[in-house]
């Protein structure tokens, strides 16, 4: 107190503008510090926010591409068409471009599908020259029944016929079953059409003997190609399992790495955390910087409105007649000059009042001397008159 009393109003009005300034200031400075804080957590939020997303979009299109090349590779195994095999080709290359192959399981899928296309291109091979030896044998016997018009031939073309019709039967289920077919009864049936047409050779004209065994020759070739298909049937049915379990291998190993959201949660809490305490600070700070500049504001007008009351009260003594109570104000302010000016005025005013009451007492003191001497000299004379 004593301090601001030794200031100058200008100077106190001057601190308390600097000390509002700096509260409001710091105040601001405080706010803007956490709002940056606060900023930095949203993006944070924002940016762990994306990569959930996408992790949530990689995940949807890895579930839907390998869902559909499942799909393609079931319509594959069943038709065989290659439209298909490039289709799951394309799909799982752009699963590697989503996920990579680190551990190369969509490579080693890839390189069991070529193997399957490999195995279903020579099947079909085969298949084809089956159709072929059919159509030579058809071709054949009709030949047959134009150039050897006798009962013998005759015979021989329909056992021949009924023979094919034997093999044929077990030939469609070879080719459209997808058991494993015993074709013994192919390998018999060849085996009795040959003995039959063998032990029939020395009836037949020797002309048309290279006939039959064009005949024999086909029927044999019939034989092997059946035994052919049937093997590379069993080598892609073990490689379509092959490529199956390898598509379940790599669907299995596919991984997108999980972005967990509870970071983003995390990160959310931390921010309301921030806002809150901010809050809770800044109230806490703004009424203390209220009750200081209060308790300041109130010490100053203090130290201006104290000298003015005891001013005045020295005025109204002065203004009743009463000298004697002074100003006790010590400061060297504005107000404290008023005071020490309106002392020097009481002490001069006071000093003048004595004065005159003195040099009243003695004019008192004249005039009772004189109405003293002038009844005596009225005595006197009335004595020289009697």
């Amino acid at each position: 107190m004593s301090l601001l009393m030794n200031m100058s109003l200008r100077v106190r009005l001057f601190l308390l503008i600097i000390l509002a300034t700096f509260v409001l200031c710091s105040f601001e400075f405080y706010n803007l510090w956490k709002l940056k804080e606060v900023a930095t957590k949203s993006r944070e939020i924002k940016f762990v926010s994306e990569r959930f997303l996408e992790n949530n979009r990689k995940k949807e299109q890895v579930r839907k591409t390998l869902e559909d090349i499942h799909n393609l590779l079931a319509i594959y195994i069943q038709s065989g068409d290659e439209k298909y095999r490039k289709f799951i080709e394309e799909k799982a290359s752009s699963l590697e471009e989503i996920v990579g192959d680190d551990k190369g399981l969509i490579s080693s899928f890839l390189k069991d599908l070529d193997t399957l296309k490999v195995r279903m291109d020579v099947l079909k091979e085969n298949e084809r020259q089956l159709f072929e030896t059919q159509e030579r044998l058809w071709s054949l016997l009709g030949n047959i029944i134009s150039r050897c018009n006798n009962n013998l031939c005759r015979n021989l073309v329909v056992k021949s016929i009924k023979s094919y019709a034997d093999i044929d039967s077990v030939t469609k289920e070879i080719l459209w079953s997808q058991k494993l077919v015993d074709k013994t009864k192919i390998t018999e049936v060849v085996d009795e059409i040959s003995s039959f047409i063998e032990a029939q050779k020395n009836k037949i004209a020797p002309d048309k003997w290279p006939l039959f065994r064009e005949l024999l020759d086909i029927f044999f070739t019939l034989d092997e190609t059946t035994d052919t298909i049937l093997a590379i049937k069993n080598k892609v049915k073990r490689s379509q399992q092959k490529v199956v379990l390898s598509l379940k291998k790599f669907s299995q190993g596919i991984n997108v790495q999980d972005v967990s959201f509870e970071r983003a949660s995390f990160l959310v809490q931390e921010a309301e955390s921030i806002v809150k305490n901010t809050a809770r600070l800044s109230s806490f700070f703004l009424l203390v910087s209220l009750t200081v500049l209060a308790l300041l504001g109130f010490l100053i007008s203090e130290s201006i409105t104290k000298p003015v009351r005891e001013i005045v009260a020295v005025v109204d003594h002065m203004s009743q007649g009463d000298f004697t109570v002074g100003v006790t104000i010590q400061s060297k302010d504005e107000m404290g000059k008023l005071a020490r000016d309106i002392e020097n005025f009481r002490q001069a005013f006071s000093e003048l009042v004595k004065r005159v009451n003195h040099s009243v007492s003695e004019m008192d003191e004249l005039v009772r001397h004189f109405q003293d001497f002038s009844q005596k000299m009225a005595y006197e004379i009335k004595d020289s008159v009697d």
